[in-house]
């Protein structure tokens, strides 16, 4: 889907009830460290990418398991946000492939630098996305992330935006571990020499060239005993895509 995100001030979209599928969103931590990393890494402008899923049922929950990043080439600018559509199809099918089919897309993440509103066009995009049999997804979500000073990450806000083909509502969100969704994991332990040491090895993981998308959970560790590193980082991440980046990383030493 290609679509240009653009706020307009007054002319923002106000939520209206729908009747969902789901009553709430959970997003797995790997998935919502991914959409933040790309969110914070633009500077002032948008972005954006899709989100990979499915919908519990039973708990009436839709569960986010990946979201992937804006393309390379992706048209970024204040405001506005145009995506590489077949960046984000190669991204989605490699998650449909690599889950075996258990997530799939289920809606799309936006960044916008200035409140909490919905720009028209991104409402607009996703009932066009309800609306379409080829999406076979009658009501996608629509993650919204601000960014009041994009050079204050901490000062952020996530929302969560259930759509169908006549309105859009608020869902609660919650950031769940993946382990909740039945997901086996493995945690990769590396070793640094203190913080800005393991955000720079964790942002180099996260950059790796893979064949895969990878949601990762990662954790800083301070460490006060003799004889241990004084800082460890923590990665968590799908048991069999763990077993992917050892060899990736093996391979690259």
């Amino acid at each position: 889907m290609k679509r240009i995100s653009q706020k307009k001030g007054a002319d923002n979209a106000q939520p209206q009830k729908t009747d969902a599928q789901y009553s709430r969103v959970e997003i797995s931590r790997g998935a919502f460290e991914s959409l933040m990393d790309d969110a914070t890494a633009h500077g002032a402008n948008d972005t954006g990418g899709r989100l990979a899923g499915f919908i519990d049922a039973e708990r009436r929950v839709l569960c986010i398991t990946h979201a992937t990043p804006g393309a390379p080439e992706a048209l970024r600018k204040l405001h506005l946000y145009q995506s590489d559509m077949a960046y984000d199809q190669s991204a989605l099918d490699m998650i449909v492939k690599q889950t075996q089919g258990k997530s799939d897309y289920v809606g799309e993440w936006h960044r916008h630098t200035l409140g909490r509103t919905l720009p028209p066009m991104d409402v607009a995009a996703l009932q066009a996305v309800a609306a379409s049999p080829a999406y076979a997804t009658p009501q996608p979500v629509l993650l919204v992330c601000s960014l009041p000073d994009a050079t204050k990450p901490k000062k952020r806000h996530i929302a969560a935006y259930a759509c169908d083909s006549a309105a859009i509502s608020e869902m609660p969100l919650e950031i769940v571990p993946m382990e909740s969704f039945g997901i086996e994991v493995t945690t990769l332990i590396f070793s640094a020499q203190n913080r800005a040491d393991a955000l720079a090895t964790s942002r180099e993981l996260r950059s790796l060239a893979l064949p895969i998308v990878v949601p990762m959970e990662c954790t800083i560790q301070r460490n006060f005993a003799p004889g241990v590193p004084p800082c460890e980082l923590l990665v968590t991440m799908p048991a069999d895509i763990a077993e992917i980046v050892n060899q990736v990383l093996t391979n690259e030493a």
